[in-house]
């Protein structure tokens, strides 16, 4: 149907009139999905200001490869000085002068340098594995599913273990984490505005099972602690149904209080974790 339409341009007033000659067309919605931009946005809240509007997950896991692709360049520009440090820490032990515009002569210090970006990587991949994980329509917890509301109480971690990266993260590459940060902070309100409405689904599957006799290990889903599992990864601190440590689940983060288990414990993520085996973002 919209192939009958010729081309318009990329603003507010063509996707007016694009959706109004949907209307016409006999197309009805409730909701959307688009990537986020104010174009459509307004539009919708014109034509259809009481349906709902999704934000894609493609868009906002694209700009965290993105990023993921300029700090992994950061690790490979590292590696690819340590031989110039090394052999002008030779010249300088030999009384020369080292040589390239703002030479490193300190080996241990530029190791140093390299382990912290290969930790911000490292941590920037599993915390894009999570967001991935918690973005999609079913989202697992031991035998059970999240609800939206703890589905809202891990992805806000999620943004607190985002900060914290931020924190830490080098200047080289500060810029580009914390746009990330706050692309995914306004993209995630569109992103999950389908959780409320599958409460009610989920309530009215228990209420069968329990009226069947069924146990809770024949909801068909198998229990999710084991993502991630690894001391090394910084879903160690996150709870059961995000990751463990394999032998130390963590409290779950119905707390209320993600700081208390969340706040510190990036800083204390190894610098060359195993990463998420989960994820499927390459």
């Amino acid at each position: 149907m919209v192939a009958s339409i010729p081309p318009v341009a990329v603003d507010a007033e063509s996707w007016t009139l694009l959706l109004w000659d949907m209307q016409e067309q006999g197309v009805q919605w409730d909701a959307m999905v688009s990537d986020g931009e104010k174009a459509i946005q307004c539009a919708l809240e014109s034509v259809a200001p009481k349906s709902i509007h999704q934000r894609d997950v493609w868009h906002v896991l694209h700009e965290c490869q993105k990023v993921q692709g300029r700090v992994d360049r950061a690790v490979k520009e590292l590696h690819e000085q340590t031989p110039k440090v090394e052999r002008n820490a030779k010249r300088v032990a030999a009384g020369q002068k080292p040589r390239g515009r703002n030479p490193k002569t300190d080996p241990i210090a530029h190791g140093h340098d390299v382990q912290r970006m290969e930790y911000i990587a490292s941590s920037l991949k599993y915390l894009t594995c999570q967001l991935q994980r918690l973005l999609g329509v079913v989202v697992l917890k031991d035998q059970s599913i999240l609800d939206s509301r703890e589905r809202q109480e891990e992805l806000d971690t999620l943004l607190e273990l985002f900060f914290e990266l931020c924190e830490e993260t080098p200047q080289s590459v500060k810029k580009e984490i914390e746009g990330l940060l706050r692309h995914v902070q306004g993209a995630l309100a569109g992103l999950t505005g389908f959780c409320p409405t599958l409460d009610s689904v989920q309530e009215q599957a228990a209420l069968q099972r329990g009226r069947a006799g069924l146990p809770s290990d024949r909801l068909g889903v198998a229990p999710s602690g084991h993502l991630g599992t690894t001391g090394q990864a910084i879903g160690c601190f996150f709870s059961t149904s995000m990751a463990t440590d394999g032998a130390h689940p963590s409290d779950s983060l119905g707390s209320g209080g993600s700081s208390k288990f969340c706040r510190g414990e990036l800083a204390q993520h190894p610098s060359s974790p195993l990463g998420c085996p989960s994820c499927s973002l390459r």
